[in-house]
């Protein structure tokens, strides 16, 4: 995999510079999320599945930004991008971690992927 990256450098970091997780709109559709949990107007399975792809959308970004950060950290794009997204990962690792309760939903989903990650994980 490094011998392709190696070859490849460029166009890894023109993906990586150019995607793009703007926190206020995820902070915004997850306030939406979190009324509309309140309403219970919508059926659960829904709501799980809006929650599932919130979490899933920092997820991304986090696991886009330690490739970055571990395979291509001194490229200067990846440098520049992973410098801009840190403050905003960090303040929806904050919002999450102030409001674990709307991410609940997720538990199980998460306790299946750590058992089967590392035995005793759990």
């Amino acid at each position: 995999m490094d011998e392709v990256i190696d070859q490849d450098t460029a166009r890894f970091a023109d993906a990586i510079a150019s995607h793009r997780f703007e926190y206020e709109s995820w902070l915004s559709q997850i306030e939406k999320l979190d009324r509309e949990w309140d309403l219970g107007r919508e059926e659960a399975e829904e709501l799980e599945w809006r929650t599932r792809e919130a979490f899933d959308e920092l997820d991304r970004t986090e696991l886009l930004a330690w490739f970055a950060a571990t395979k291509i950290p001194s490229h200067a794009r990846v440098r520049a991008w992973l410098e801009s997204q840190f403050e905003r990962s960090r303040r929806a690792e904050g919002f999450i971690s102030d409001r674990p309760e709307l991410f609940v939903c997720l538990a199980t989903n998460l306790a299946g992927v750590i058992a089967s990650s590392r035995p005793g994980l759990e």
